[in-house]
């Protein structure tokens, strides 16, 4: 999540992404989203997870920050099921989702559906 997060930081400051919005597939904690919805230029950021624990921790992070320069919303979201459509974005960011061979597979689908 650092490196993802650390490159979104680098593509903000070449302003490779004014006017874009941003998807955190597997959001887990949400430094990336938190990050990205930080950055100005960004129009908006969805993180999506899994886990409404790990949704209701990015709600409760959001709303301890301040003057972020994006919108950030929280969505429901399984990379699995194949049959719920990805969420529109003009660019994809995940980390820390390869760690099973079967979530390897489907985001590497993912990703392929995204292009």
């Amino acid at each position: 999540a650092v490196a993802a997060a650390t490159r979104l930081v680098e593509l903000a400051a070449a302003n490779e992404l004014h006017g874009r919005s941003i998807v955190e597939i597997g959001a887990g904690n949400g430094f990336c989203s938190l990050t990205a919805a930080a950055l100005p230029g960004i129009r908006s950021v969805l993180a999506t997870d899994i886990s409404e624990m790990s949704l209701d921790l990015i709600r409760r992070a959001k709303g301890l920050q301040h003057g972020l320069a994006a919108d950030l919303d929280v969505c429901l979201f399984d990379a699995m099921a194949m049959h719920e459509p990805l969420p529109d974005a003009d660019i994809m960011v995940v980390a820390d989702m390869l760690y099973d061979d079967s979530l390897a597979t489907a985001v590497a689908q993912r990703v392929c559906e995204a292009v």
